[in-house]
């Protein structure tokens, strides 16, 4: 089932958008500025990972592209408000809903990151909240997500009572790529003229010493499915298509445990309300 199609037209205020230096919010804030010619209002949560310096040189760059291609469209682009994630709470209800969105079955599962990112929204009373969320096969939160939107403007938000309730999680976001695969992007990318910038752009949540991409972690993963795996060096690529199945094979057989910080930190909190 296809989400309903968001009527055209727009609120002049500016657009709070998620960007985080990736392909996804990266085409969503060109295209608002250079497509639409509208304002937006980058937001950065500083999620403690390995990839945080290469967000915040992808995001530089494009900054200065724009500023050099398009000088007209620098007014348009606000200042990217850093929100630090140190002083956010554990939100109980949110890991709630992680772990029950997680429960579902499906090829690919909801990443930890977005339990992160709901409660920081909750911390610092953001609403409305463009997520870059798009079009994924296999998915059954996904699929979940599609089914529960409504239109509002030329995005989509979480309707009032969704089910599964532990959709609730995203309910301060919303999602204007919830139609768009990542090849969909790169043609009206093209289109517009700013395709190249999202070859600059960053993904891979554990590059190498050299600043590369892994080809192994979830984003590197999901690149390469999705038909971008021009991103992902050739090394880095083979390396991916010996180790992986073997990681599979493991993780089948139960010899790899899930001792990830999010899955403790879960248990932990959620423990302590019984």
């Amino acid at each position: 089932m296809s989400p309903p199609i968001p009527p055209e037209g727009a609120s002049g205020r500016p657009v709070k958008l998620l960007w985080t230096g990736g392909w996804d919010s990266s085409y969503r804030l060109l295209d608002l500025v250079l497509a639409q010619g509208r304002a937006v209002q980058p937001i950065y949560f500083t999620l403690d990972r390995r990839s945080a310096p290469l967000e915040r040189q992808a995001m530089e760059r494009i900054r200065a592209e724009l500023a050099e291609r398009w000088p007209g469209s620098v007014p348009l682009l606000g200042p990217t408000q850093y929100l630090d994630m140190a002083p956010v709470p554990e939100d109980p209800d949110a890991l709630a809903a992680l772990v029950a969105l997680r429960g579902l079955p499906g090829a690919r599962r909801l990443g930890g990151q977005y339990y992160s990112l709901a409660a920081a929204a909750r911390h610092y009373g953001i609403a409305g909240l463009e997520l870059g969320l798009h079009a994924e096969d296999g998915s059954a939160w996904y699929d979940r997500l599609k089914a529960n939107v409504e239109a509002e403007g030329d995005s989509w938000r979480l309707v009032a009572d969704p089910e599964p309730a532990a959709l609730r999680l995203l309910d301060r976001f919303s999602f204007p790529l919830l139609a768009l695969s990542k090849q969909d992007m790169a043609v009206r990318a093209g289109a517009a003229g700013f395709a190249d910038l999202l070859e600059g752009t960053w993904f891979c949540h554990s590059p190498d010493r050299r600043g590369r991409p892994c080809g192994l972690c979830a984003p590197c993963r999901l690149t390469m499915k999705q038909g971008l795996a021009r991103r992902v060096p050739r090394l880095k690529r083979l390396r991916h298509g010996i180790a992986w199945p073997i990681i599979v094979a493991l993780h089948r057989l139960g010899a790899r445990r899930h001792t990830r910080a999010a899955w403790n930190r879960a248990r932990a909190v959620l423990g302590s309300r019984r």
